[in-house]
């Protein structure tokens, strides 16, 4: 999804074998990011909130299905 639709600046979204990666930086000011941290979700207007991760001006959509590998790697950018 555009990132801009969720609070963010930039996206990009990668397809995996059985999975998907969404990947979105937030200025770490913004009210989107400030609940992406202390809520663990984004809200899409008109679609609601997803499950996310937050750490350092980024957000990784968790849809459950990401391995625990891709969340390390995220969680030690």
């Amino acid at each position: 999804m555009d990132a801009t639709y969720v609070g963010g600046e930039a996206g990009y979204k990668y397809k995996c074998d059985g999975y998907k990666i969404e990947l979105y930086q937030f200025d770490p000011e913004s009210d989107a990011y400030k609940k992406a941290e202390s809520e663990g979700i984004v809200t899409l207007d008109g679609f609601g909130d997803f499950s996310v991760l937050a750490h350092d001006g980024l957000v990784l959509l968790n849809n459950g299905s990401l391995p625990q590998e891709v969340i390390d790697l995220f969680n030690a950018l």
